[in-house]
């Protein structure tokens, strides 16, 4: 063995393996967790119910995105375009040529 070959920094596989257990055994609870989220455990009060819910929905659905946009007038553009084609799917590619002219408009 090489006295000068670098050690690995285990602290990055432990936390590996750390995270996988805690994500199998989250995998594992969920059917609990819908149980009480249902009320349909005998020992679940309305406040642990709705905790579970709130787990189930904050990993299930995850945080919302951010939108970051270099010219957010073009957002104005979709908008408006958009609320003229919404009703009518059939509209859909006459709706994504004025947004897109509608942004070349603005380069």
């Amino acid at each position: 063995m090489d006295n000068n070959e670098p050690k690995r920094p285990i602290e990055e596989f432990t936390t590996a393996r750390i995270r996988a257990l805690c994500r199998a055994g989250f995998q594992e609870s969920i059917p609990r967790l819908i149980a009480v989220a249902k009320g349909e455990t005998v020992d679940a009060s309305s406040s642990n119910s709705t905790r579970a819910n709130d787990s189930l929905g904050k990993y299930g659905l995850g945080r919302r995105p951010d939108l970051l946009l270099d010219r957010a007038e073009w957002l104005e553009v979709v908008l408006k375009v958009t609320k003229n084609h919404i009703p009518d799917p059939s509209q859909f590619q006459t709706w994504w040529s004025q947004v897109l002219a509608g942004m070349e408009e603005m380069r």
